[in-house]
């Protein structure tokens, strides 16, 4: 018998899709910055240690996925938006991320492992099982 995926389950395959994403943005950025500041130490090692901790949160969403049957794969980009498809519990699905949903998860996101406030871009409004204290696409 399979069963549907919950909120939960579908923010940990979202995670899934987007941190690697934000770890390759985190990459380029330190390449870029290596090439264009003069002492770009500091923020080499601002970018590794922000780095460190999305890899962090990316092994604890792999855990949660294994722990809870899920498999993600066939992540593909098709014109404007990601997706992959799933399997939780015997329910297979799609998840889509439209373009521009994609780049503002993934500003938040960023701003979030920066340390800098989200909280102004966390819905208030929604029910309590979909509340939530930081940004979707963080673990």
């Amino acid at each position: 018998m399979s069963s549907q995926p919950t909120a939960t389950d579908l923010r940990m395959i979202k995670r899934f899709i987007l941190l690697p994403l934000i770890l390759t943005e985190f990459e380029n950025d330190r390449k870029s910055i290596g090439l264009t500041v003069e002492h770009p130490e500091p923020y080499d090692e601002l970018l590794q240690r922000t780095m460190d901790r999305v890899t962090a949160d990316l092994s604890r969403v792999r855990a949660y996925l294994r722990q809870n049957g899920i498999k993600v794969f066939d992540t593909e980009w098709a014109g404007v938006k990601i997706s992959a498809k799933y399997v939780c519990r015997g329910h297979t699905g799609d998840l889509s991320l439209m373009e521009y949903l994609r780049k503002a998860d993934m500003d938040v996101a960023m701003r979030y492992y920066f340390g800098l406030d989200t909280e102004k871009f966390i819905r208030k409004d929604l029910p309590a099982h979909l509340l939530t204290t930081k940004p979707d696409a963080v673990y």
